[in-house]
C-alpha cells in the first residue's frame, strides 16, 4: 500500500516532511508519494463535503488576491471551479502587502447548512496602513449553491470584524472549528508589536466564537466569568469602547501574546476537550509552534516579551535565557532562522488521524519550513 499524508503548499503536493532538524526540502519517506494534485495557484485550502455529489469529499482553495475555487473530485481530476472572486467587480478586499483572502473553512454542519466561513482583509478606501483608518479583517459567512456550487458576495452575513490595521503585515487569519462547535480565529499584531499585550482589543490573539459570531459565555474574559467590563469588541472596532473603564477586556479573546499566528490546526485523536497547534511567525530569530485549546483558556504565549523561547532583540541564540515566568506559555517546538538576515516561518502544521499512516514515520505533527522571502 502506498500513504501519503496531505499538506497544503502553492501547488497542493502530497508528501511527508522531515522533523528531525530544520530542513529546506522534502524528505519523501517509503511508502509515501510526493503527487501534484492541481496547479491552481492557492494560499490555502480545506476538505469539505461536495453537496452536488452526494457529499463526497471535494477540496476548496483560496488565493490572496480573493479567488475561492474548488476541486470537486481530486482524485480524478485537477482541474477547479471558481466559486467567488473577491477581486472581480468593485474592489472587495485589500492585497497590499500580506493582506487578503487568508482562509476559508466549512462549517462543522456544512451537509445541512452549507455554510462556508472566510477570513480576508475588506476593502476601505486606499487600503492605508493606519490604525484609525486602515482596513478591517473581518469573517464573512457564505452559503453555498448546492447545484452551482457558486457563492454569492452580496448575500455575506458579517460573522466578526477586527481593528484597523496599523501596517499591512501580520494578519494571522487562520481558522478552525473544535470538536466544541466553536469558531477559533487567530489575529497577527498588525505590524505593531505593543498590540499584542493588552487584552482591550483582539490584536496578536486567539478568539473563540460561536458559529453565529456572538461569544460564547465561557470564554475566559466575559461577564459570566467573572469580567464586569467585558465587551464584544468586533461591535466597537475590534477593541474596547473609547470610554471604557482601564481595566477593559474584549470578550472574544481566548488567548493572547501572539506575532503573527499564521497556521492553526485541530488535533483529531483528541476527543475529550479541544486541543489544536498554532504556528506563530517569528521575528528576528525563532519560529515556533504553541499547544492551544481547552487547557490553554485566556494563557499569553509570550510576545512582545519573548519570540518563541528567547527575549526579542538578542544577537544570537547562545544569549537566550531560560524562560522563568510561569504565566508565559512557551511553544512546544520551536527553532531558529539560518542567519540574521535570512528568516523563516511557519508554513503550517498537520496532526494526523491516528491508524493512517505507517509505523514509520511515528511523528502526528508534520511541518514544513520556508524561506522568508
Amino acid at each position: 500500500m502506498v500513504w501519503a499524508a496531505s499538506f497544503f503548499l502553492p501547488q497542493f503536493l502530497l508528501l511527508s516532511l522531515s522533523l528531525s532538524k530544520p530542513t529546506w526540502a522534502a524528505v519523501v519517506h517509503d511508502k509515501f508519494i510526493d503527487e501534484v494534485v492541481t496547479s491552481t495557484k492557492a494560499m490555502s485550502g480545506t476538505f469539505m463535503p461536495n453537496p452536488r455529489n452526494g457529499n463526497k469529499p471535494m477540496m476548496i482553495l483560496n488565493s490572496k488576491n480573493g479567488q475561492i475555487n474548488v476541486l470537486e473530485d481530486p482524485d480524478e481530476s485537477p482541474y477547479s471551479i471558481e466559486i467567488m472572486d473577491l477581486s472581480d467587480g468593485d474592489t472587495k478586499v485589500c492585497t497590499n502587502g500580506e493582506r487578503g483572502l487568508h482562509t476559508v473553512i466549512p462549517s462543522p454542519n456544512f451537509a445541512k447548512n452549507r455554510h462556508l466561513f472566510a477570513f480576508f482583509t475588506k476593502y476601505r478606501e486606499e487600503c492605508l496602513e493606519d490604525p484609525e483608518d486602515g482596513p478591517h479583517n473581518v469573517v464573512m459567512r457564505y452559503t453555498m449553491d448546492p447545484k452551482t456550487l457558486m457563492l454569492d458576495y452580496n448575500e455575506g452575513t458579517l460573522i466578526f470584524r477586527g481593528p484597523p490595521m496599523d501596517r499591512n503585515i501580520h494578519n494571522g487569519g487562520a481558522m478552525a472549528f473544535g470538536n466544541d462547535g466553536k469558531l477559533y480565529v487567530t489575529t497577527g499584531d498588525a505590524g505593531r508589536r505593543d498590540n499584542a499585550g493588552p487584552l482591550d482589543n483582539v490584536h496578536g490573539s486567539i478568539i473563540r466564537l460561536n458559529e453565529n459570531g456572538t461569544v460564547p459565555d465561557d470564554n475566559p474574559f466575559t461577564k459570566a466569568s467573572g469580567y464586569a467590563n467585558s465587551y464584544s469588541c468586533a461591535d466597537t472596532e475590534g477593541r474596547v469602547p473609547e470610554d471604557a473603564p482601564d481595566d477593559s477586556y474584549c470578550a472574544e479573546v481566548w488567548a493572547n501574546g501572539l506575532r503573527n499566528p499564521f497556521r492553526i490546526d485541530m488535533d483529531p485523536n483528541e476527543k475529550d476537550k479541544v486541543k489544536f497547534s498554532v504556528g506563530d511567525v517569528g521575528a528576528q530569530h525563532i519560529e515556533s509552534i504553541y499547544y492551544g485549546g481547552t487547557d490553554y483558556k485566556g494563557t499569553n504565549y509570550g510576545w512582545p516579551r519573548y519570540e518563541g523561547v528567547c527575549k526579542p532583540g538578542r544577537v544570537n541564540i547562545e544569549n537566550c535565557k531560560p524562560n522563568d515566568d510561569p504565566s508565559i506559555t512557551m511553544p512546544f517546538h520551536w527553532y531558529e532562522h539560518i542567519s540574521y538576515e535570512d528568516g523563516g516561518c511557519i508554513g503550517g502544521q498537520v496532526h494526523v488521524p491516528e491508524g493512517i499512516w505507517p509505523s514509520e514515520p511515528s511523528r502526528r505533527m508534520e511541518k514544513t519550513s520556508t524561506r522568508h522571502a
